[in-house]
């Protein structure tokens, strides 16, 4: 995996992570309609206040994707490197599990927006810098 350069293994989970995040966000939502349809923001497991989801899965997969094949090279990340993963990581994560956050967050509809784009930024940053 090349430096500076966005890996083409990398595509899908760039594609799916900013996707799935605004859809943790609630910035926007996917429903199936046919076959007695299907919200895939709704929760298919809720425990103490959080609500699993497609969503959620699909975003933590897809930016663990982004690390595990980035790692393959023995990649050396430098501390900036490190807490953008590590914020891009928690971010649609701590928004679920952490009402205080969700609630800053939910506050206003151009945080949520910001959210997206910060981590669909980092996202494409982690891809591109290693």
């Amino acid at each position: 995996m090349a430096r500076d350069v966005i890996d083409k293994i990398d595509y899908a989970a760039l594609w799916v992570y900013p996707t799935f995040a605004s859809m943790v966000f609630g910035v926007w939502s996917w429903n199936l309609e046919v076959l007695g349809g299907y919200n895939f923001n709704s929760a298919f497991y809720s425990a103490g206040g959080v609500n699993f989801s497609v969503p959620l899965i699909g975003a933590t997969t897809s930016v663990l994707w982004i690390l595990w094949t980035n790692e393959f090279d023995g990649s050396n990340y430098s501390d900036m490197e490190k807490w953008s993963i590590v914020g891009t990581l928690l971010f649609p994560v701590v928004f679920e599990f952490v009402p205080a956050f969700n609630q800053l967050l939910s506050s206003n509809d151009w945080f949520l927006i910001g959210g997206t784009v910060l981590v669909t930024f980092a996202a494409g940053w982690i891809s591109y810098t290693e």
